[in-house]
């Protein structure tokens, strides 16, 4: 630190590559690209790092149903077989990403980046261990009525590994999921 200067770890800059300015395009639906937007800060320095683009209620709605129309054109009628294979796919995604999401939670959340990397690793073991469930509910007698769209509300409080495991047992069991983290909370989970 040169002059009480503070200077984000290479690691954490070079793995973090954000776009100047991100627009939601839930359920098809481009967002205003010149909307409001929440500015996501570095924690360290206080500049922007980049722009969210906040998502009107239309797209919630549309979001939803969205995710209403893929459950039940084809999610729903997966075999668990084929459901575990996606969604080992979609942690083996995760298992790749670990540099980066750490880098990213680090960079907008002020955990050193160590510990939000090791907090990474978590989700995407938790996601592979939770993918294995789709195939093993056969035996469970569930009526129609409860499969549908899970939609998961994230607050700040609301930890990766949590959000993750719903998620995915939700998915696991034949549901479509739908995320919404509130754009002041969490804007680069949008």
């Amino acid at each position: 630190m040169a002059g009480g200067e503070l200077r984000r770890p290479a690691a954490a800059s070079r793995v973090a590559e954000l776009l100047p300015r991100y627009a939601d395009d839930a359920a098809g639906l481009a967002a205003d690209p010149d909307g409001a937007a929440s500015a996501v800060l570095d924690t360290a320095t206080g500049t922007v790092l980049t722009e969210v683009v906040d998502t009107p209620a239309s797209g919630v709605r549309a979001a939803l149903a969205a995710a209403a129309r893929a459950q039940t054109t084809s999610w729903l009628h997966l075999t668990g077989a084929d459901r575990t294979r996606h969604l080992l796919a979609l942690a083996e995604a995760l298992r790749t990403d670990v540099r980066a999401m750490g880098a990213t939670a680090s960079l907008t959340t002020g955990v050193p980046v160590r510990q939000a990397a090791a907090a990474a690793e978590h989700l995407a073991d938790s996601a592979f261990s939770t993918a294995g469930w789709a195939d093993k509910l056969g035996w469970t007698p569930l009526p129609a009525a409860t499969v549908g769209v899970v939609a998961l509300v994230v607050d700040w409080r609301t930890s990766p590994t949590a959000l993750d495991v719903s998620a995915v047992a939700a998915l696991a069991c034949g549901n479509a999921v739908a995320l919404r983290p509130r754009p002041q909370a969490a804007p680069l989970a949008h």
